[in-house]
């Protein structure tokens, strides 16, 4: 059931402030007075709430979902870079390496083995990560994710330059254990940054939401510029994972920025005050006393209760929206980008520029991602179903499903397959698939991930955003998995 909003605390005049007899409330009057919305954006605690000038902490939460998917986006939408790095090398001059008939193994399962095993480290280090929410402050998670990250980076970008084909399967191993690592410390960086935009309104966490979104179409764009350009396939990899190595680094000083702007120091501050469950007002000499304190205190409840209790507690009031979250994204990890990036043009052509060139960037990545961007940004003006019908969002998250059979039937290695024909040959079968895929994922996934730390106590509104996270991870796991099989069947 939603929280009900209470009546704002008056506001105490100058001469009330300063007067050192002021009457502070008993213990019934706090608990009666204390917020309990994570998101309420008017009147928010004690004291009048700042504003959020030009939206920059809205941009910088909105760059912070950005940095939170870039990562992976940029592995999965590298994918002629890959497909030169595990090329069939006895082919002669002049024959394409990523034509149906001439494709490796590696080339092929490439997609679905960086999904396994990225999802899989995704799901463990977002469980860890939401086991120790209350015991590891914000900055160390933010630290820890962060600098490895970027040391990752910039190893990919030092392997670009270095010729593994004596080595493939080597390559192909360790550039799996090394994203999967980092996609890994992503999902704690992802975590981390859900629970903190849950103190905030509403329209922090999904600004965070169409960050995600808009990281994987700044990769696909990024992708598509660099073929333009006309480089080779090692060179376009080097500006493209080069620019994420800067976009890491740039997330870092950006979340720290929010420690340097009064509107979001007001509500980090509150939850301080919250999470200790004291009433008074707050000097502009405790913000960032109380801001430290949100820090080396994450949020937690009241009462010392078991890791068991705290969650399960969280769960009951916000388990539609999991499920929900959950089945959006096994159904579009199942399909994207395992099944998606096999798809080829009908009318294809060695050498045609958008047949061979740039069909795969723009059919699969560039439409998915701006389409799931439109679908996150959607939920600003629409929000149907509504907070409280949670078992419509379940209903249209299932109804979903029925995009794996479609995409199964498009023209993926017609030449190849063993069970499925291809029914759905024409190039405007996977584009209009794919919209649908983006839009959907996009709008249900957002409504979810916002409705559910809305159904909690203020003091359970992080971990309630890293239980989110991790629903939305499980259903990414799942799916990934669920793709190498799939792709077995067609």
């Amino acid at each position: 059931m939603q929280r009900k909003r209470h009546q704002p605390l008056s506001i105490p005049s100058e001469e009330e402030e300063d007067s050192d007899t002021a009457m502070e409330p008993d213990h019934d009057e706090r608990e009666s007075l204390l917020p309990q919305q994570c998101n309420n954006n008017s009147n928010s605690f004690l004291h009048k709430e700042p504003v959020d000038r030009f939206r920059v902490v809205y941009g910088i939460f909105l760059f912070l979902g950005v940095a939170t998917l870039l990562p992976w986006n940029f592995f999965i939408t590298a994918k002629h870079y890959f497909d030169f790095k595990f090329r069939n090398l006895t082919l002669p001059d002049g024959v394409p390496y990523d034509t149906g008939n001439v494709t490796t193994d590696l080339q092929t399962n490439f997609e679905s083995y960086l999904s396994i095993s990225s999802m899989l480290s995704n799901l463990v280090f977002i469980t860890i990560a939401m086991l120790l929410v209350r015991h590891i402050s914000l900055n160390c998670r933010m630290l820890v994710s962060l600098v490895p990250i970027i040391i990752i980076f910039i190893v990919t970008v030092v392997f670009v330059r270095i010729d593994t084909d004596s080595w493939q399967h080597g390559f192909f191993w360790f550039t799996l254990v090394s994203a999967a690592f980092m996609v890994g410390l992503t999902a704690v960086l992802t975590g981390s940054v859900f629970g903190l935009s849950c103190l905030f309104p509403p329209m922090y966490t999904q600004a965070v939401m169409s960050g995600q979104a808009l990281g994987g179409t700044l990769s696909a764009v990024v992708m598509i510029v660099a073929i333009a350009i006309g480089g080779t396939p090692r060179n376009s990899a080097f500006w493209f994972f080069l620019t994420a190595t800067v976009c890491s680094a740039l997330a870092m000083g950006a979340y720290f920025a929010l420690y340097r702007m009064k509107y979001s120091r007001f509500f980090m501050s509150n939850q301080a005050r919250v999470s200790r469950r004291e009433v008074q007002h707050i000097n502009a000499d405790d913000v960032d006393k109380d801001v430290y304190e949100v820090n080396v205190e994450i949020p937690h409840s009241r009462e010392l209760q078991s890791k068991t209790t705290y969650f399960t507690s969280i769960l009951r009031k916000i388990w539609p929206y999991f499920m929900s979250v959950s089945l959006v994204f096994f159904v579009t990890l199942a399909c994207f980008p395992a099944i998606v990036s096999l798809i080829k043009s009908s009318h294809y052509k060695p050498g045609d520029p958008w047949t061979a060139t740039y069909f795969t960037p723009v059919v699969c990545f560039f439409i998915f991602n701006i389409c799931d961007f439109i679908g996150r940004s959607a939920t600003s003006w629409i929000k149907l179903p509504r907070n409280g019908q949670g078992g419509w969002l379940i209903f249209c998250a299932l109804l979903r499903i029925g995009f794996l059979p479609l995409f199964m039937m498009c023209n993926i290695h017609p030449d190849k397959r063993k069970y499925l024909p291809v029914e759905l040959a024409d190039d405007v079968w996977p584009i209009v698939l794919n919209i649908a895929l983006g839009l959907s994922n996009g709008y249900i996934g957002t409504l979810s991930m916002l409705y559910g730390p809305n159904n909690v106590e203020l003091d359970q509104a992080e971990g309630a955003g890293m239980v989110m996270t991790f629903g939305m991870t499980l259903g990414l796991a799942s799916g990934s998995v669920i793709s190498l099989l799939l792709i077995s069947l067609i």
